[in-house]
């Protein structure tokens, strides 16, 4: 069984105002963190689409015993 911790944190990212709450763009939602010794994964859900949720980054420890440590990362593209 693998532990890992979670944290989530809300975001909101909004441009200028231009009228009575208005703004050019705005991003809203939650991102999820689980993480543990070796792993680490995020994920972003928008609060305009509830039920979807992007995956911002995956880090994973990769140990090969007696040899070297590495570490990779993926990123996906950002969606548009």
């Amino acid at each position: 069984m693998v532990h890992m911790e979670v944290v989530l944190t809300h975001f909101l990212d909004a441009g200028e105002p231009y009228g009575y709450e208005l703004h050019d763009y705005r991003y809203e939602g939650d991102t999820y963190t689980f993480f543990n010794d070796s792993e680490r994964i995020q994920v972003r859900s928008y609060s305009d689409e509830p039920a979807t949720a992007y995956f911002v980054s995956l880090t994973c420890a990769l140990v090969f015993v007696g040899v070297f440590a590495a570490e990779r990362s993926y990123r996906p593209a950002t969606p548009s």
